[in-house]
């Protein structure tokens, strides 16, 4: 397809200080869940048979059991990867920061900024600027050269972007500075339900928002746009910020992303609107979208996609992207790709191009060197009593230090010389620092990985390969080496049981774990109870080491034997002799160099002193490892473990922390949140280590079924609609026009429940035998039949299309042709691209979906 569908938060590690999310040799349980609700008496449950399954209203304690039998599966299947260490660890602050508390509080911190305070001044010798030396002084290894947080796919980008925004709900330390709270910043008042049920789940919530009237007004330091400086917010400036984010012309990667939201987290009719925009906005369609303001409350009524309770309304909606943005702001920097960007003749800065509606304001970006902030007095937040004195550091500096990419203890010497406010303590420096008094545990509620492809060469080809499902090589040279031993459950899990976590982590400063969710992942976020404390986790983990988080060298050479004998039993290696022994070479993937000597040593020297021992295999066969990293950190990311093109690759993502079970989309192995990281088994595949509600699952279906309805067959998720490619006519009419017609089949149980929105029909654009863009024909009419059986489009002649071609940056541009012309080139081809778009609703849970297909033409 065309069209994109974004990313969650690429994790960076070592970077800097600010929060980032993001032995197995148990068998999960295939018997009865302790439910209630679940109707389990089976000992031996046969299938479902066919079905309409949803449990998207479920309780907090049923969302538990129901994350569990997906956790225990995950766990089983080497889909959650391996889990190095929690985030967090040893940090050291400046003894003149005072912290908003002394009590580490997860998703939250210690209030440094929020409630925290600077007591006195960097010295001279430390920040030059003398306006700059009661800031917060923190580092980034890069400049990320844009504060757009609407276009950025990381984490650093957010991070700044922050600093400068606000969101309709905030988080304050609670009056026992225990936990934290939740206030309206942007918001009136919390969500109101306009069309609760009985359980007061709703789909429609109205927020009434602060304009003008209410002191809200943007803040500038630009000279450019002066004007800005105190300009009043109005109701028209939020709806603008998700036209801007949906229109798809605009390619935004995170309007991208809000448009592919599923389930009670994805707004009414931003799908399909968010597709029907590539040409620019489309006043028509936007009617339609779930976002309507009425300015006699000055507010904005959200329909989702499915019903939620007050909380998760609030949650859902709830982002600094979705802040206040004027399209006359828009206009003045000259067009939104210079949004918080450097103008491409560099006339303008970040500065110029981004306003402040948040605690602080963008001072100075000094590139590769500083980006600074200095505190916002028109903040709204300084009007409100009770929240006046939030936010009272006077700025944050960010210094830009590259060697922190080589160097483990750049950053550290930078804290030691008094030029930073915190730094995470190396491992060389941990002996004489960890008891300082300056020094703090804290826990970033979030966990560090090695992603693993555990790929036969089979299952590669038919996801990545020439005709992949998830990605496609240019050519069979580009094809990834699949080793057999990655595809060995046991080796996997020999893997896991040889790594001493304590001692590894320990030496690095940080918490040692081998859970796959962080302390931060809340399966109860009203009663902050976290899902690692369930019974439903501490069950799935019983048998795994618990003790040791996991280690066991005893445990791992035993299952590295095993893995030996059945991989030479099945043909995949030969024994060599201990003098010149079978060499299987592993490579791990890293997002920095420094990372392969800071984190790689000591994991290549725990597995393969496990797999190397004699007792394995007599050193007949032989494990090694080669490290691959880049210059560019997210290259980890997309040329390496979102293509296949691994073995080990170390990262993770963040996202979610208050809803961990939908967060569990990424490890579809379909790749439906786009960002899978662990690649081998086909996740829709009806498994008895998943048993829910008397009846055995495949892991996609269960989570569809969780997050927003799923139609289930034998226990494996089925699309409800099914695309007859073999059928498709096309032909020209007496007018001129083409009429096509493409069969499809929609099951009767599920006809009720579908609606078929769109079909899009294009081709290559070919010159000289090298494609160079696309041909699109511009529909006339769609008809869907009444019985869900065909869909037949008409493109009159005299519409107008497009030829679509590639421009220096590679970007799209579209020119305008006639239907008429554009016929002779789809014959030419002799195919056709079909897009369909449909909607399913079930209990007011709705789902945008999306098919896609080839045709044959023939238009002789």
């Amino acid at each position: 397809m065309k069209k994109n569908k974004l990313l969650l938060t690429l994790l960076l590690f070592g970077s800097s200080l600010s929060v980032a999310s993001c032995g197995e040799t148990s068998s999960t349980p295939n018997g009865p869940t302790s439910s209630e609700s679940s109707s389990t008496t089976s000992k031996d449950p046969v299938h479902s048979g066919e079905d309409v399954k949803i449990y998207a209203k479920a309780s907090y304690e049923e969302k538990a059991e129901i994350l569990g039998q997906l956790e225990a599966y995950a766990l089983e299947h080497n889909l959650t990867g391996i889990t190095l260490y929690e985030d967090g660890g040893y940090t050291m602050y400046n003894t003149h920061i005072q912290k908003g508390t002394e009590t580490y509080i997860p998703n939250y911190g210690f209030g440094i900024l929020s409630e925290g305070n600077i007591t006195s001044e960097l010295s001279a010798s430390a920040e030059p600027v003398a306006s700059f030396r009661k800031y917060y002084h923190t580092y980034e290894a890069d400049d990320p050269g844009t504060i757009n947080a609407l276009n950025d796919k990381g984490s650093v980008v957010p991070n700044l972007f922050d600093y400068i925004a606000s969101s309709y709900y905030g988080t304050k330390l609670n009056a026992n500075k225990d936990g934290y709270e939740w206030y309206p910043v942007l918001a009136k008042d919390f969500p109101e339900a306009l069309d609760a049920d009985s359980d007061g789940f709703a789909t429609t919530w109205k927020i009434q928002l602060k304009t003008g009237e209410d002191g809200l007004v943007y803040n500038s330091l630009s000279s450019k746009h002066s004007k800005w400086s105190g300009k009043a917010v109005t109701l028209d400036d939020y709806v603008n910020t998700f036209k801007v984010l949906l229109t798809q012309s605009n390619g935004l990667s995170r309007g991208a992303e809000l448009a592919a939201k599923t389930g009670a987290s994805g707004i009414k009719g931003a799908s399909k609107y968010f597709n029907a925009s590539s040409n620019g906005f489309n006043a028509e369609v936007w009617e339609d979208v779930g976002i309507k303001a009425d300015t006699k409350d000055n507010s904005l009524t959200f329909t989702l996609n499915g019903p939620c309770n007050a909380f998760y309304a609030m949650y859902y909606l709830n982002s600094t992207l979705y802040e206040p943005l004027p399209a006359e702001f828009i206009t003045d920097i000259g067009g939104i790709e210079n949004y918080g960007n450097w103008a491409r003749d560099l006339s303008s800065s970040p500065l110029d191009n981004i306003l402040a509606l948040g605690p602080y304001m963008l001072e100075d970006w000094t590139t590769d060197q500083r980006i600074v902030f200095k505190k916002n007095p028109l903040w709204v937040q300084r009007n409100e009593e009770e929240n006046k004195n939030l936010y009272r550091i006077e700025g944050v500096h960010v210094n830009i230090l590259p060697a922190s990419k080589s160097d483990t203890e750049a950053a550290f010497k930078e804290f030691i010389n008094g030029k930073l406010d915190a730094t995470g303590i190396p491992s060389t420096q941990l002996a004489q620092y960890k008891d300082d008094p300056r020094t703090v545990v804290t826990n970033a509620g979030t966990t560090t990985k090695l992603n693993v492809n555990s790929c036969t060469q089979e299952t590669w080809n038919s996801l990545f390969g020439l005709n992949g499902t998830i990605s496609q090589i240019s050519s069979e040279s580009k094809a990834w080496s699949c080793k057999p031993i990655m595809a060995n459950s046991n080796f996997l899990k020999g893997v896991n049981a040889s790594i001493n976590r304590l001692e590894y982590a320990t030496k690095r400063g940080k918490n040692p774990s081998q859970d796959y969710f962080g302390s931060g992942y809340l399966i109860d976020p009203e009663k902050s109870i976290t899902y690692n404390s369930t019974s439903q986790h501490q069950a799935n983990m019983l048998d795994r080491s618990p003790e040791t988080y996991g280690y066991s060298a005893e445990g791992a050479k035993m299952l590295f034997k095993q893995a030996v004998e059945e991989e030479v039993a099945a043909g995949h290696y030969v024994l060599g002799t201990k003098e010149k022994p079978t060499v299987i070479s592993l490579e791990m993937a890293w997002q920095a160099e420094s990372n392969a000597t800071y984190y790689g040593e000591d994991l290549v020297s725990y597995i393969t002193s496990c797999f190397n021992d004699d007792s394995v295999c007599g050193g007949r066969i032989k494990l090694e490892f080669t490290h691959w990293y880049s210059a560019e950190w997210t290259d980890v990311y997309y040329e390496k473990m979102m293509v296949g093109q691994f073995d080990f690759g170390f990262g993770g993502i963040e996202g979610n922390p208050l809803d961990p079970l939908n967060f569990f989309e990424v490890l579809k192995s379909d790749n439906s949140s786009t960002f899978t990281l662990n690649w081998g088994t086909d996740t829709n595949t009806v498994s008895k280590d998943l048993y829910y509600d008397g009846q055995y699952w495949s892991f996609d279906a269960l989570w569809t079924a969780a997050d927003h309805g799923a139609y289930v067959k034998d226990g494996a998720l089925q699309s409800m609609v099914t695309l007859r490619n073999d059928k498709f006519t096309a032909s020209l009419n007496s007018n001129g026009d083409l009429v096509a017609t493409l069969p499809i089949e929609v099951p009767a149980l599920c006809k009720d429940l579908v609606t078929i929105d769109s079909l899009d029909l294009y081709t290559y654009y070919v010159v000289d035998g090298q494609v160079v863009g696309y041909v699109d024909l511009q529909e006339t009419d769609i008809v869907v039949s009444d019985d869900l059986t065909s869909i037949t489009i008409t493109f009159s002649k005299d519409e107008i299309g497009s030829i679509s071609t590639y421009d220096s940056a590679g970007n799209l541009v579209p020119t305008a042709k006639a239907n008429s012309e554009l016929f002779s080139l789809l014959g030419n081809v002799g195919f056709a691209l079909v897009d369909v778009e449909y909607t399913t609703v079930i209990q007011r849970f709705i789902y945008n979906g999306a098919l896609s297909t080839n045709v044959m033409v023939n238009l002789d």
